[in-house]
Formats: C-alpha cells, structure tokens, sequence
C-alpha cells in the first residue's frame, strides 16, 4: 500500500520530508482507516506541523523514529532486502533473552518458539503497513520501525521485506 503512496522504485532516495510524511501515515493508519483522507490531511501539513506530529507520535510509542529520521548523517532509500541479512533490534526488556540468543536475527527468532511466546507477536493477517524502516549499523540492517510487522510478513512467508534503509552519508576526500 505505502510502496503506491510514495511510488517508489528499488533504490529511490526518500526525501526527509517525505520519510517524516511516511511515519505520520503509518502510524496514524493505525486509528484511521480511511488512508485516502489520512493522505489528504497529512498532505495539507506544512513541515513545521509534520515534524511536529511526527515528534509526538515517536514520543508516545517511546520510540526513537523521529530522533533517527532527523539525524543529518543519514541518506534514505527504499530497498528491497531478504529476511535473511535482517535484523531485530529490542523490543521490550520481556524479550532480551530471547532475541539474544538469535543474535536478533529476524528470520531465526521468528520461526522460534520463544517467539510464539509473546502475544504481542502473534500473527497479524490484517497487516497492510508493509514497509519498515531500517538503518544500517556495522554492516547489519536493524529494524528501527516494524519490528512486530516485520515477523508476522515472516510468518506469511514475505521475502524480500520493503525497507526504507538509513545510510551513513559517506564524506567524498579528494586527493590532489
């Protein structure tokens, strides 16, 4: 559904504004179910009003989105990664133990048992927010937003996931 909403192609650089419009969707798709609408107030925000409502969301989840999104040192791009070079990152102190002995791997800790243990991670077939967000830290790809959606796309067998992937932007030296 968000792949149409941003019309992204594989490897497209995903504006910060347009990234912070993303989330807002996202998250507040959550409670309104009519996207079209949604889109139409999102879209009438100007970003001071945008980084505002992205802030308060990122706040209320106790989640550290708006903080990453706004990190200057990062470029944005929508990647189609496999399961398997993906990673979790934690979720709540419950599941520390569990996570790490997959070394937060999410293609091996979401076929585990451990995972049927948690109700919050029980499968979700009304999943329609189908893109996550990820960074990449050390050569790994760990999940900054979507860390539920992201094993129940597991469980229905989805491979590769949609991400939008933050980079460092890496510093050009000349020589001369």
């Amino acid at each position: 559904m968000f792949r149409k909403l941003l019309r992204l192609d594989t490897k497209k650089r995903i504006s910060k504004k347009n990234l912070l419009r993303l989330y807002v969707i996202d998250e507040l798709s959550r409670y309104i179910k009519d996207i079209d609408n949604l889109i139409i107030l999102v879209d009438s925000l100007n970003k001071k009003l945008l980084r505002k409502l992205c802030w308060l969301l990122s706040e209320g989840r106790k989640n550290s989105v708006f903080k990453i999104i706004n990190d200057k040192r990062y470029k944005w791009t929508f990647e189609e990664v496999p399961v398997e070079k993906i990673y979790l990152r934690p979720m709540n102190p419950r599941m520390k133990k569990a996570l790490e002995k997959y070394d937060y791997k999410l293609l091996q800790f979401s076929k585990s048992k451990e995972a049927k243990r948690f109700k919050e991670l029980e499968y979700d077939k009304e999943i329609n927010r189908d893109i996550l967000l990820a960074g990449e830290k050390d050569g790994r790809i760990i999940l900054i937003d979507g860390c539920h959606r992201a094993i129940s796309l597991v469980k229905e067998k989805k491979n590769p996931l949609k991400l939008i992937v933050g980079r460092e932007k890496v510093k050009k030296e000349y020589i001369f």
